[in-house]
């Protein structure tokens, strides 16, 4: 490396990239347990809570 600025350059960009990918990667991930959790609670019934609950009692 014959400067400062090309040093920079050879360890940053490669940082900046993987730190991009990681925060895509960590959102994507947290929007898709938000789906999955909205999937399951619009899949149960009211009635299904209930009786549910009854079960695990007896």
């Amino acid at each position: 490396m014959d400067s400062l600025a090309e040093l920079i350059d050879a360890i940053l960009l490669p940082l900046i990239f993987v730190g991009l990918g990681l925060l895509l990667f960590g959102i994507g991930r947290h929007l898709h347990l938000l789906d999955l959790n909205l999937v399951r609670q619009l899949g149960m019934n009211p009635d299904d809570s209930d009786e549910s609950a009854q079960g695990d009692s007896e």
